[in-house]
């Protein structure tokens, strides 16, 4: 149960290269903007929970005591470890865990003795995320805000509430929880919640939203020069090897009367592939051989790799889309051709520049995304406990 729930959970992971985030454990906070009120009150409590840090702005300080541990308030209630703040806004030890959990199954793959070292690079890369994050939605709310378009930030929330919605169907959906209290259990033995869950997904959507927003004109204005340009200054990229995807449809002649008749159903089938007839149905319905069990797919793709090796000289010798048949004496291959790739570079064609388009787009996201990272990085005051 444990290793199959850590699986799921990855779900969650890293799949965003901008950076994921992690999530609070908490039924009352959905967005946390709406946090700084209760943030401050913990804040004053931070002497009783935390080694004094001096706090510089635009610095990132650390501790000699990574992990804090727990104390009670002047209050008598017990406070929540806080790993980091960022301009007030605390970031909990139970956010991070909830962070890291997604990772935990990559984790016990790593050898026993550099699972330490692993687990505290893992540590640092998810409070930097959790960091970036809250930078990113502290400058997200502030403009919206300034809009003074109240829908804009309902219509954010609702589609993230959404978004969370799904997340969490996916997770229960791929852990096969039968309910919804067995599901909250196996959440709670690995220190997560559908309330971290669902803050996690939430925060994570409204971020990129604001992130793509920001970062799209930039990515859209990618001019066919610049995709040239990476064209020809990135030939291994492009390089192609002589490699084939054929299909294949053979004739037994011993089930004809005789070879004549044999060989006059073979031209009949091959007419119809010159027709152009689908050549899988064709292959079910007429195929002799086992070509039909793979949707007419003829064997192998590459020099010497061809099946039957009689029909190599002439898989190579056709182009692509191009149907022909070969007389084995007992029996008639009918060949045709599919896909046809020839050594050399990729011509710079339309599939090619959407493939390059693709790769520029996330160059520059990734580019434009630590732009804004670091600038608002400078100008903040981030303590990390």
């Amino acid at each position: 149960m444990r290793m199959r729930a850590l699986s799921a959970l990855a779900v969650f992971g890293g799949a965003l290269s901008f950076g994921d985030a992690g999530c609070m454990s908490s039924e009352k906070i959905a967005v946390r903007d709406a946090a700084k009120p209760q943030a401050k009150a913990v804040l004053a409590d931070a002497p009783n929970l935390l080694p004094p840090v001096d706090v510089q702005s635009t610095t990132t300080t650390r501790s000699q005591a990574p992990d804090v541990v727990a104390a009670s308030s002047n209050s008598g209630a017990i406070a929540v470890r806080m790993r980091a703040t960022v301009n007030g806004i605390p970031i909990m030890e139970d956010e991070l865990r909830e962070a890291l959990a997604p990772y935990l199954g990559e984790l016990m793959q790593v050898p026993e003795s550099q699972r330490a070292a692993a687990l505290q690079k893992l540590n640092e890369r998810e409070l930097n995320r959790l960091i970036e994050r809250e930078l990113v939605l502290e400058e997200a709310m502030a403009k919206i805000k300034g809009l003074n378009r109240p829908t804009v930030m309902e219509e954010l929330k609702k589609e993230a509430a959404k978004d969370a919605d799904k997340r969490v169907r996916e997770v229960k959906t791929a852990l096969k929880m039968q309910s919804d209290d067995e599901f909250k259990l196996v959440l709670a033995s690995q220190g997560m919640s559908i309330a971290g869950l669902r803050r996690q997904s939430e925060r994570s959507f409204m971020m990129m939203e604001y992130v793509r927003n920001v970062i799209y004109p930039t990515i859209q204005r990618i001019s066919l020069q610049q995709m040239r340009d990476y064209y020809n200054q990135h030939p291994d990229e492009f390089k192609t090897e002589d490699s084939v995807q054929w299909q294949d449809l053979f004739i037994d002649a011993s089930k004809h009367a005789a070879p004549a008749a044999a060989r006059a159903h073979a031209e009949h089938v091959l007419a119809r592939v010159k027709a152009g007839e689908d050549f899988a149905k064709l292959a079910q319905e007429f195929d002799d051989g086992d070509s039909k069990l793979r949707g007419g797919a003829g064997l192998g793709s590459k020099h010497g790799e061809i099946l039957p090796a009689q029909a190599e000289e002439l898989v190579w010798s056709l182009k692509a889309e191009e149907p022909s048949i070969l007389d084995l004496g007992f029996g008639f291959h009918i060949v045709r051709i599919a896909k046809r790739e020839y050594t050399g570079l990729r011509p710079f064609d339309v599939p090619c520049q959407m493939e390059i388009r693709k790769k520029l787009q996330g160059v520059i996201a990734e580019r434009e995304y630590r732009r804004i990272v670091d600038d608002l990085k400078r100008k903040a005051t981030i303590t990390v406990f």
